[in-house]
C-alpha cells in the first residue's frame, strides 16, 4: 500500500504531548507515504509540521459547542472526499465527535487514541468521553490507559490496541551532549563544584509536584545538593507565588525554559518527577531513562511501566515529601558502580520498549490492518 492517506485531528497545534505525538507521526508517515494531513484550530507548531512534510487544514476543532462540532464534521467529510483520505485519526474528544460523524458519512475507518484518563463524574460526561472508545480501533498509550478503557468502556475491549507512546531515543542520548555543553548549563545554573543536582522538568503546576520536591529538599537539608525546577510558570498563578516563597533560603533554582532539554538532563545527576496526578505515559521518565539518568518518581499511573523500581530508578508514594527525600538520599549514597548499572539499565529499558520508531511502526501497521 504505497499511498495510504491519513488525516489526524486534534484541537490545536501548540506545545504538548498530544501535539508532539501528532508531529512525530507526521514525520514517520512522510517517510513512507507521499502525503499526510492534520486538521486543527492552528497553533505555533504549524511551521514544524510543514517542515516535516505534512499538510495542515484549519478548522475550529477546539470548540465544544455542539453546533460547531456538527459543522466541523461536515467540513471534515468534505475534506475526506476531496483528498481521498482513507483513515481519520482523532486524538481528543471534541474533534473525535466530528471525526466520528465524518467517518460514518464517508464510510472510512476511525482510529482514536486515549491520551488521557478521562473522568466520568456524570452521565453526560461519560457519554461525551465515550466517543474515544467508538473508533474502529482504540489506541491506549500505556498499560495504565488500557486498563482505564477496559474498566470504563468494556464493550471496546476487542478494539483496544496497546501502542505505548514513544520518544526519540537518538535525540535523548548522552552521545548527543558534550561535557562542555553540560558544564555550561551547570555554570549558568550557578552549581558549585562537586554539588549534586536533582532536576525536576515540567510546567510549574501543583499537579507536577514542585512543592513536594521543595519540601523534600528541606527534609534533606544537605548543602551539597542543588535542586533545579525547569519549567514555565503559569502567569499570576497563586501556586507559582507559593513555590517562590517556599524556595527562599534553600539551594534551589527555577529555570523557566530551555530548547535543549537533553543538555539539561545531562547536566543533572538525578531526575525527579513527583507528579500528584497519575501520568498517562510519563515523558519525563522516558526521557530521563534514555539519557541514562536515575529517576525518582511517583508510584502511580503509567510511571511504573517506564521506571522499574530499584532497577532503573526509585518509586515513591504520591504527595509524600519525606519518602521522596529518603529515595533521593538512597540515590546519593549509591556506589558509582551501582549507579552506572542503573543508568545503563534505564536506557536499555526505554530503548527496548518506548522508542519513537517502535510507536510509529506499530501505528502504521494498525492503519494498514484496517484498510
Amino acid at each position: 500500500m504505497s499511498n495510504l492517506r491519513i488525516l489526524q485531528v486534534l484541537p490545536e497545534l501548540n506545545m504538548g504531548g498530544v501535539e508532539r505525538t501528532t508531529l512525530d507521526m507526521v514525520g514517520a508517515l512522510r517517510q513512507v507515504f507521499p502525503v499526510t494531513y492534520v486538521a486543527s484550530q492552528g497553533g505555533s507548531l504549524i511551521p514544524e509540521l510543514e517542515t516535516l512534510g505534512g499538510t495542515h487544514f484549519t478548522f475550529p476543532l477546539a470548540s465544544k459547542n455542539p453546533f460547531q462540532i456538527i459543522q466541523n464534521a461536515i467540513s471534515l467529510a468534505r475534506l475526506i472526499r476531496r483528498h481521498h483520505i482513507q483513515i481519520i485519526h482523532a486524538r481528543s474528544r471534541a474533534p473525535a465527535w466530528s471525526a466520528l460523524w465524518a467517518a460514518h458519512w464517508t464510510k472510512i475507518p476511525l482510529v482514536t487514541t486515549f491520551h488521557g484518563a478521562y473522568h466520568t463524574s456524570s452521565a453526560v460526561k461519560t457519554f461525551y468521553n465515550s466517543v474515544m472508545a467508538r473508533g474502529t480501533r482504540v489506541i491506549a498509550i500505556s498499560e495504565f490507559i488500557a486498563r482505564h478503557i477496559q474498566e470504563q468502556y468494556p464493550a471496546a475491549l476487542k478494539k483496544i490496541r496497546l501502542i505505548s507512546e514513544g520518544i526519540d531515543v537518538e535525540a535523548f542520548s548522552v552521545k548527543t551532549v558534550s561535557q562542555k555543553e553540560a558544564e555550561a548549563f551547570r555554570n549558568a545554573w550557578g552549581i558549585p563544584i562537586n554539588a549534586k543536582v536533582f532536576l525536576l522538568p515540567g510546567r510549574v503546576t501543583r499537579l507536577k509536584g514542585q512543592a513536594i520536591f521543595i519540601e523534600a529538599l528541606r527534609y534533606l537539608n544537605d548543602p551539597n545538593i542543588v535542586g533545579i525546577i525547569l519549567g514555565q510558570n503559569q502567569s499570576n498563578s497563586s501556586y507559582t507565588q507559593e513555590v517562590t516563597r517556599q524556595m527562599e533560603g534553600l539551594p534551589i533554582r527555577h529555570v523557566s525554559h530551555t530548547q535543549t532539554l537533553n543538555i539539561a538532563y545531562a547536566a543533572a545527576d538525578f531526575i525527579v518527577s513527583p507528579s500528584l496526578a497519575p501520568e498517562t505515559f510519563g515523558r519525563v521518565t522516558a526521557e530521563a531513562g534514555a539519557m541514562e539518568r536515575v529517576i525518582i518518581a511517583t508510584d502511580h499511573g503509567a510511571t511504573p511501566e517506564l521506571c522499574k523500581a530499584e532497577k532503573t530508578g526509585y518509586l515513591v508514594p504520591p504527595g509524600d515529601a519525606k519518602a521522596l527525600a529518603e529515595a533521593m538520599k538512597v540515590a546519593l549514597e549509591m556506589s558509582p558502580e551501582k549507579r552506572k548499572t542503573m543508568e545503563k539499565a534505564a536506557r536499555e529499558h526505554i530503548c527496548s520498549n518506548f522508542s519513537l520508531k517502535r510507536m510509529c511502526a506499530e501505528t502504521i501497521a494498525l492503519y494498514k490492518e484496517i484498510t
